[in-house]
């Protein structure tokens, strides 16, 4: 792979920067994560006794290039070969298919986790696993990855190939009896468990049911609650994380920008040069990139828990930021402004090192870190540019510093140049095309966004997990038929590393037995709905027929939850669940305080559970 962008799996983009960069780093801190989920490694707590014998065996499907069209693929050809995965270990005639959905990364086996074991074994279930169209080598449809080849990469692609071989794949293994009353429930994390929900809401006649974890349903353009959650994370996710640490690390976030404010207003580009240099960034041109690499550090450590995201072989940023031993600046209330710029370069310019960057002028620099470079190579080994172009099309996910209304500590944990216009500079730049942008409302409107209603969905999200604020957290669309889970302290896909004893466990795997004991009904044979809305040109007609059509609309309101209707520390009416996170993390231990009343024992537990607020 020569650069990088976003993640997948159990792994939507974490780093702000720039987005190849974004999937470089959430890539290692993928790659730490799935080893600790794995039950064979000793990372993951696991229940069941799954073994090494529990993995999969690999095969390839032959998969159409367009469902919805005519487009072609290499050498003219309508079909391609897609990678997949199957593991019979744990099932037994009439037990229900996993179905495992992969997302924007290589496919993994999906045994490698031990949520996936536990379920299987304890429901007697085949694993089966597709790998997604364009992210793994084996599986790639075309020959390049110009702007024509990247219009075969959407979603609604994907969903269609998982669609077919979901179809196709009883006749293939005879052997597993599989009839038209097997149930296919679909599970995946971030994208992936946006994509399992998909399934579910648009093709209940195929899958029966969905485990979505850490799933970004809602497509949202300026999600600057990302960065937000990384400021109400980094205090509560062990490693030495604190308040006074998050004060100290946006502190100096504020005299970055200042320094490159006043470099910009005096038109002092040679100025501006020499201050990037010092972080080892002088080949990268554009302010919003240089912001974006350097104040985005510490996005990983939050969205995968601090181990996961490591700034060089002495320990983890949270540690490097936070500790005692590195760059104490950060936690000194008294530290001046050109202590915590000096703390800041030394930082990155240690991390660069530890990425094997041998100075300054290192090629190699530009290719990851400047935007106008990195989507210049379409050759089919620039993997990079596969996830910008989903999310620059579809999605949005734009990682923006936090409005000022909306600080907890004195400045944003990103920089001012992280901002709407400036991932719209850089879409443009990396995909070559200057008509790029987010088809949010269309994509919400298609798919559901967080109303989507259908029977048989759980939804798991990580208490800390940024991209909580984007999947239905705080309460299921269809309560009566749905489910929803968020657990304590949890990041990005926590509940894929299994385990037992804890509340959270206990109601996944009760819901799973449900699913399985349930008898077979009408309403699981519904119609699937099948139609595109990712044109080249999204016409009036087509998008009128969408919206009217009988999806489900997302909500209206795409805005961050509302203020506290009260102050967390008095008695009073119940308070809503999303209006802070002191109310998140005591409703989440006490649900009564935001489903009846807020009394003097929700009061009480505040101080308990609370590091932001003190009564």
């Amino acid at each position: 792979m020569k650069s990088s962008a976003l993640i997948a799996l159990c792994l939507v983009a974490s780093a702000v920067a720039n987005p190849f960069l974004k999937y470089k780093r959430d890539m290692e801190a993928r790659a730490h994560f799935v080893a600790n989920s794995n039950p064979n490694s000793g990372g993951a707590s696991f229940a069941s006794a799954a073994t090494a014998s529990l993995a999969s065996s690999v095969y390839s499907f032959t998969q159409i290039v367009d469902h919805f069209g005519k487009q072609i693929g290499a050498n003219g050809a309508s079909t391609f070969v897609q990678k997949y995965f199957v593991s019979a270990t744990y099932y037994k005639q009439g037990g229900p298919v996993l179905y495992f959905v992969q997302g924007e990364s290589p496919a993994d086996d999906p045994t490698l986790f031990g949520l996936v074991g536990q379920l299987a074994q304890r429901e007697s279930a085949l694993i089966v696993s597709l790998e997604h169209r364009f992210y793994g080598p084996q599986s790639v449809p075309t020959s390049d990855f110009s702007k024509s080849s990247l219009q075969l990469l959407t979603s609604e692609q994907n969903i269609e190939d998982i669609v077919n071989f979901k179809t196709q794949f009883p006749s293939l293994f005879p052997q597993y009896k599989l009839t038209t009353n097997t149930k296919w429930i679909a599970v995946g994390g971030s994208y992936p468990g946006f994509l399992a929900a998909v399934l579910r809401e648009k093709h209940s006649d195929h899958f029966f049911a969905a485990h979505a974890s850490s799933a970004p349903v809602l497509a949202k353009i300026d999600f600057w609650e990302y960065a937000y959650a990384v400021d109400q994370g980094v205090p509560n996710l062990g490693d030495g994380g604190s308040k006074q640490c998050m004060f100290g690390w946006t502190n100096a976030v504020k005299q970055f920008d200042a320094i490159v404010d006043q470099y910009l207003a005096n038109n002092d580009y040679a100025g501006l040069q020499a201050f990037k240099r010092k972080f080892w960034l002088g080949t990268v041109t554009n302010v919003g990139d240089f912001g974006a690499a350097v104040t985005g550090v510490l996005a990983s450590s939050v969205q995968y828990g601090p181990a996961s995201s490591q700034w060089t072989s002495d320990g983890t940023w949270i540690e490097a930021v936070c500790g005692p031993n590195y760059y104490t600046s950060f936690t000194n209330p008294n530290a001046t402004p050109s202590q915590l710029i000096a703390d800041l370069q030394d930082l990155f310019v240690k991390n660069m090192q530890y990425q094997k960057f041998s100075s300054n002028d290192d090629p190699k620099i530009a290719n990851i870190f400047d935007s106008a470079k990195t989507g210049l190579d379409i050759s089919t080994s620039n993997t990079g540019v596969l996830w910008v172009n989903q999310f620059c099309r579809e999605f949005g996910y734009f990682q923006n510093t936090v409005p000022k209304a909306n600080w907890t500590e004195s400045y944003s944990p990103y920089s001012k140049f992280v901002t709407t216009d400036y991932y719209l500079w850089a879409c443009r730049a990396i995909l070559q095309d200057q008509t790029v942008s987010p088809q949010v409302d269309q994509t919400n409107a298609y798919y559901g966004g967080l109303g989507m209603t259908q029977s048989n969905i759980l939804w798991v999200n990580g208490q800390y997990d940024p991209w909580h604020w984007l999947s239905p957290w705080n309460g299921a669309p269809n309560p009566a038929q749905q489910t929803s889970v968020v657990i304590p302290a949890g990041t990005h896909c926590s509940d894929f590393s299994g385990g037992s004893g804890s509340a959270w466990i206990n109601t996944i795997v009760s819901t799973w037995d449900k699913w399985v004991k349930a008898p077979i009904t009408t309403s699981d044979a519904s119609t699937t709905y099948k139609q595109s809305f990712t044109t080249t040109t999204l016409s009036k007609t087509k998008t009128t027929s969408i919206m009217n059509s009988s999806i489900t609309s997302a909500r209206a309101s795409t805005t961050f939850a509302p203020k506290c209707n009260h102050n967390e520390c008095s008695a009073g009416p119940l308070l809503n669940k999303g209006c802070s996170a002191c109310a998140i993390a005591v409703c989440i231990q006490d649900p009564y305080c935001c489903q009846n009343q807020w009394d003097s024992t929700c009061v009480s537990e505040v101080k308990q559970y609370c590091t932001t607020v003190k009564c």
